[in-house]
């Protein structure tokens, strides 16, 4: 099967959409959310903006509909549609440099209303938005805002912050759950490593009823652990599906998520313990751990040479899992040998068991694109874009600021080149999304020299 690609977006501006998680177009399909930007060498700098706004899909032109101070290269400004509507809303800063976000209608380019809270997701149907506080999410080193006033060390755990809703009406906003909560959903005791615990990646259920979200932190050894819990829109029945290695997900039915990684449970208390942070003791386990899968890797390797029984078959180690919302929570290996590595999942809106997918760079730095069928277990190659081998310049701009608010503990452990690139526009992840009416999939890419916004059509 071959795919046309095409670019939606025109330069010599660059045109990207973000993340992976929200459809692109409108109801209508002629309209396509963009935020454009003159320069991706640096990060975002505090009081740095772009133009947030609309592609005409028959024409390529963009039509600008406000300013916004809140963007990031890796989910964008979180404009998203309300609905099936012509209305969208873009997170923005105010005056006083509180989160906001603005509705516009994006037709006619008239703004329609100003929330005081900005949004991560929209329930439209129950006119609900739910968020995270972007700029500790920023100090943590996630996908934040630079540009607020954070504290210079963070609370680990507070009891003020972590999953909030907003009301599109009343414009009244509530702490839904708090870190403290949330931290404590599946666990014994308090989770304390000596670092901040945070949330991020909000996606609501395809009937728009459950909520789920990664809540993450760093680990002595440098690392850090990942789960994806589930609540309803009320905050109630909050749950667990996975701790340790997980990555991006994507629901593929009200109750089912679709995630790359590997429940670690085991394997994660052992690198919580408060006894790795005593000086040498975290090195001499390292060391351990690397000798034991030396050891394995031998004998493994002698077994095989000397015996005629195959090796074991039954899928090990990292791979894309089913996660059932349900109690007790059930988790399947899928895709084995289909879906090898992680990237970037988007269930299809109108077939859920339907997802458009990509991979990492490889050495050369190709980046695949495909369709995978969840019920046939089959993929579909689109075809592989190549990344753009530039890094930002630290003589060019003032890399400090660009890193001004994030916490001391998390700086230390996160190489400032590597921290520049991957927030700069220069990494580009495929993201691919949907559009409303899931017949066509769209992608950010940079393999023409600009980041642009490209698409290609899908026939069932």
């Amino acid at each position: 099967m071959s795919f046309e690609v095409r670019r939606v977006s025109n330069g010599p501006k660059h045109h990207l959409f973000g993340f992976h998680d929200l459809p692109i177009t409108n109801a209508r399909g002629d309209l396509a959310l963009s935020l454009e930007v003159d320069d991706i060498s640096h990060p975002p700098l505090p009081g740095e903006s772009c133009a947030a706004g609309v592609i005409d899909l028959a024409t390529g032109a963009f039509k600008k509909l406000h300013e916004t101070h809140t963007w990031n290269y890796p989910q964008g400004a979180r404009q998203q549609w309300i609905g099936d509507t012509d209305l969208c809303v873009c997170n923005d800063r105010a005056e006083d440099g509180t989160l906001i976000s603005r509705i516009y209608n994006a037709r006619t380019g008239e703004k329609v209303d100003t929330l005081p809270f900005p949004v991560q997701c929209v329930q439209a149907e129950k006119q609900l938005a739910f968020y995270q506080n972007f700029d500790r999410l920023h100090g943590v080193g996630g996908y934040g805002y630079v540009g607020g006033e954070l504290p210079k060390k963070l609370v680990d755990l507070p009891e003020d912050d972590g999953l909030w809703v907003g009301d599109l009406e009343t414009k009244e906003k509530k702490l839904l759950l708090s870190m403290v909560e949330i931290v404590a959903c599946g666990e014994t005791k308090p989770v304390k490593t000596g670092y901040p615990h945070y949330i991020t990646h909000g996606m609501l259920n395809p009937s728009g009823t459950r909520l789920a979200f990664l809540h993450q932190y760093r680990v002595p050894d440098g690392g850090d652990i990942a789960r994806i819990l589930a609540c309803d829109l009320d905050g109630k029945n909050l749950r667990c599906l996975g701790k340790g290695f997980l990555s991006h997900y994507t629901w593929i039915d009200d109750e089912t998520i679709f995630t790359w990684g590997e429940d670690q449970h085991a394997l994660s208390a052992f690198r919580e313990a408060a006894w790795l942070r005593i000086p040498g003791v975290l090195q001499l386990a390292l060391l351990a751990k690397k000798c034991m899968r030396c050891a394995r890797s031998l004998k493994s390797l002698l077994k095989h040479q000397t015996s005629n029984i195959k090796p074991q078959t039954k899928p090990q180690g990292k791979a894309f899992l089913l996660l059932k919302d349900c109690d007790p929570v059930i988790q399947t290996k899928v895709a084995i040998g289909i879906l090898t590595e992680d990237g970037h999942p988007m269930s299809n809106p109108k077939n859920p068991h339907l997802v458009v997918n990509d991979t990492y760079p490889n050495k050369e730095g190709d980046r695949w694109l495909m369709f995978y069928d969840v019920d046939k277990n089959e993929r579909t190659n689109v075809g592989q874009f190549r990344r753009l081998f530039k890094e930002p310049d630290v003589k060019t701009f003032d890399w400090r600021k660009s890193m001004e608010g994030v916490d001391p503990r998390v700086c230390a452990k996160f190489p400032r080149d590597l921290y520049l690139f991957t927030r700069s526009g220069y990494h580009t992840d495929l993201h691919p999304r949907w559009s409303y009416d899931g017949k066509t999939a769209f992608f950010d890419s940079i393999h023409e020299g600009t980041r642009q916004i490209y698409a290609v059509d899908y026939s069932c």
